[in-house]
């Protein structure tokens, strides 16, 4: 996010709020920064940092704590799986 930061800032689209360090909403965590477009649009990033693997029993994946670029397992993707609101 610092580096997409720098680069907007560079383009002339400095970040109008920026959530800094961390955001903790409980079951998520993360970073959050937006833009504004030349029409006044907002733009939202996020950056994830905590995702939920299995809530009924407490298991989360820290994102930061992993190397960047490294993929999940196919095992915690598919245990996120059972996570899915069902109608």
């Amino acid at each position: 996010m610092d580096a997409l930061k720098a680069e907007c800032e560079a383009k002339g689209f400095p970040f109008t709020v920026d959530s800094s360090d961390t955001f903790d909403m409980g079951e998520a965590g993360g970073r959050f920064s937006y833009v504004e477009d030349p029409d006044g649009t907002l733009i939202e990033f996020v950056e994830t940092h905590k995702v939920p693997i299995l809530k009924k029993i407490g298991w989360y994946i820290h994102l930061k704590n992993r190397k960047p670029g490294k993929s999940l397992p196919r095992i915690i993707l598919k245990l996120m799986g059972l996570n899915r609101f069902k109608d």
